[in-house]
């Protein structure tokens, strides 16, 4: 860096675009007149970094015929790298966006230039890494590594991502990127895994042993302490007796064994789906050896389907491996040739099902779509819940109206068997796409809605919280750098109220209380005719929080959860009173107005409810709380 460049670093670029240009044009003829497959080694080695960082730039900033170039010389790149080293050198890094000193940034001529970093580099943001883990996989479609090298390079994940738990001192955004590279390699290239299956089962075989082992261990644990002895109850009274036994660290110690159960239940439902993936792919060859590995897998499942420990959607996934395999097994191959032929005609069935909503014909992708819900209606074990899944949720996108009507029957059915794995793919790429086409969102959000309202009191735990997080999150994007429309944060709104009506109790008091927030500040800050729709749904997600207390089918929820509700609502009455009143005599819009005037009946009703109880204990009168409240 020049003592000139020092002086004005905010606008003279350390490298201008036209040279950066040059550089690219450079190494594109060097790459085009020498055939030589070490010449990409000896070239791009030593830019690797810096120009992954510039194709990821180029594609955020829309600067297509730079992001076309750059990911050209990455790909012949990463065609000619011997094994799969390289491939994990840029997973490691899939962050990078330039060194200490300098960084990329938009030319003066619509292009790209090298400048000098001001600030430090930018922390964690998961939809920017999810969108560099989608890029990064882009490089290797298409034959962009030959199938040896992305086979060693998944069982190098896997074997990563199972052996986390034995290095407490793991980099968690390493491990979030090992866990997305294989639920995306998991959801669309099981084919490339099921041409080499003999080390993938011998993981999976390892993976259920080491699960039967955990589950015997719940099975003691919980027989100790139903029968427990004398100097079991002597060591009980003992530890209750210590200071903070209860109290220091006990919540810790529940969060760190829900969130062992989460990891647990994704290793688990990753493993069953490597496992379908390899017996239900049509061109797995299976070595004698192979054969007998995956017998030996059904007690290990049988377990898993009979213990009550397990995870219901796991239970539902392992019935269905444990009935592939009964299908799949010799014996069942010579004394029933009938189930046989229709587990050919099942793969076949789904294999072709999976061509045709891909087809450019529209009745084409119809009766695809048609076979696939047959198959997940008659419960067939060949389906691979990943890849069907993505394959819905692509053609969700859909402009044909008939085709995406199916889709979403396809959802409802595939709901019924797998709640929590349709939501939490459904919200992801809710969340990617709300930057893309609005007609493509809203219609995720309208199968997100269906499948919410499908789950019923199943909406529990940690799908509720991905949901609650996600909808708050698009909401409340008000920032005018972004391209997130007033309808797709209506529709975020809408999705979040449908959550509540549907389950309160499995959101939690938490999750109302931000709900509120978010909808209060949208009703307060956000007027005009352009953003009356975005008020409606505030105005109609608030009407659900206190349809909740008082609604007819009230009598179902637990009352301590109604009691946090409303300790919630208490402290927002005086506000929403007076926010959704000013609405109700002012707003521009008839629709805003009238759900206005309905969440200002149901907040007299909850407050008669609810203030009558103690009323008479505090001296105030029901009228006068409602009248200070407003």
């Amino acid at each position: 860096m020049g003592d000139d460049t020092a002086k004005d670093l905010n606008t003279k670029p350390l490298v201008s675009e036209i040279d950066l240009s040059s550089a690219l044009h450079h190494l594109e003829i060097l790459l085009s007149s020498q055939p030589s497959p070490t010449l990409p080694q000896r070239l791009i080695s030593p830019i690797l970094l810096p120009l992954w960082a510039l194709t990821n730039f180029a594609k955020s900033t829309g600067r297509s015929t730079w992001h076309e170039r750059t990911l050209a010389l990455l790909k012949a790149y990463i065609k000619t790298s011997p094994d799969q080293s390289t491939l994990q050198w840029i997973q490691a890094r899939i962050l990078y966006s330039g060194g200490e000193a300098w960084e990329f940034g938009p030319g003066s001529e619509g292009g790209i230039e090298v400048r000098c970093r001001i600030e430090g580099a930018a922390g964690f943001d998961v939809d920017r890494a999810e969108a560099r883990i989608r890029e990064f996989l882009g490089l290797l479609g298409d034959g962009g590594v030959s199938g040896d090298v992305f086979n060693d390079f998944f069982l190098r994940n896997l074997r990563t991502w199972l052996g986390r738990r034995n290095n407490e001192g793991e980099d968690p955004v390493k491990m979030f990127t090992t866990l997305k590279v294989l639920q995306e390699v998991l959801g669309g290239r099981e084919e490339a895994i099921a041409k080499n299956p003999t080390e993938v089962l011998q993981i999976v075989k390892g993976v259920l042993d080491e699960h039967i082992e955990y589950l015997d261990g719940l099975k003691a644990s919980s027989r100790d302490t139903a029968t427990p002895s004398l100097e079991g109850l002597g060591k009980i009274v003992s530890d209750s007796s210590l200071p903070g036994s209860k109290m220091g660290g006990g919540e810790g110690e529940l969060d760190k064994a829900a969130e062992e159960e989460e990891e647990r239940t994704q290793t688990l439902t990753m493993t069953l789906s490597l496992l379908s993936a390899i017996i239900s792919n049509p061109t797995t060859k299976l070595t004698p050896t192979d054969e007998r590995l995956i017998q030996t897998l059904q007690p290990s499942l049988v377990h898993i389907t009979t213990s009550k420990f397990t995870n219901l959607e796991v239970k539902s996934q392992a019935l269905n491996m444990t009935s592939l395999l009964t299908q799949h097994s010799p014996s069942a191959h010579s004394s029933s040739s009938t189930t046989t032929t229709i587990l050919t005609r099942q793969k076949e069935t789904y294999k072709l099902a999976l061509s045709y909503i891909r087809d450019p014909l529209i009745p084409v992708r119809a009766h695809g779509l048609h076979l696939l819900r047959e198959l997940i209606l008659a419960k067939s074990p060949v389906i691979n819940i990943q890849t069907t899944l993505s394959q819905l949720i692509a053609q969700l996108k859909d402009d044909d109206s008939f085709v995406h009507l199916n889709v979403i029957k396809c959802l409802s059915a595939l709901t019924d068997k797998h709640p929590v794995t349709v939501t939490r793919m459904l919200v992801e790429a809710y969340l990617n796409n709300t930057n893309d086409e609005e007609d493509q969102t809203l219609r995720l959000g309208e199968a997100l809605q269906s499948t919410i309202q499908r789950q019923g009191e199943a909406l529990t735990g940690d799908t509720a919280t991905l949901l609650t997080q996600a909808m708050l999150k698009t909401a409340a994007r008000q920032n005018p750098t972004t391209t997130t429309t007033t309808q797709i944060r209506a529709s975020a709104l809408s999705i979040l109220c449908t959550a509540i009506e549907t389950n309160p109790t499995g959101l939690g008091h938490d999750a109302v209380s931000d709900a509120l927030d978010v909808c209060l500040s949208i009703l307060t800050l956000e007027g005009g005719v352009e953003r009356a729709a975005l008020r409606r749904a505030a105005v109609v997600c608030i009407c659900g929080v206190l349809k909740a207390l008082v609604g007819g089918d009230g009598e179902r929820l637990e009352l301590g959860w109604r009691e946090g509700v409303w300790g919630v609502v208490r402290g927002r009455i005086s506000e929403i009173g007076r926010v959704v009143g000013y609405l109700r005599g002012t707003d521009s819009d008839g629709l805003v107005r009238e759900q206005a005037r309905v969440v200002l009946e149901n907040l007299e009703a909850v407050v008669g409810v609810w203030v009558a109880r103690g009323a008479a204990a505090s001296g105030a009168g029901l009228e006068g709380v409602v009248r200070g409240g407003w």
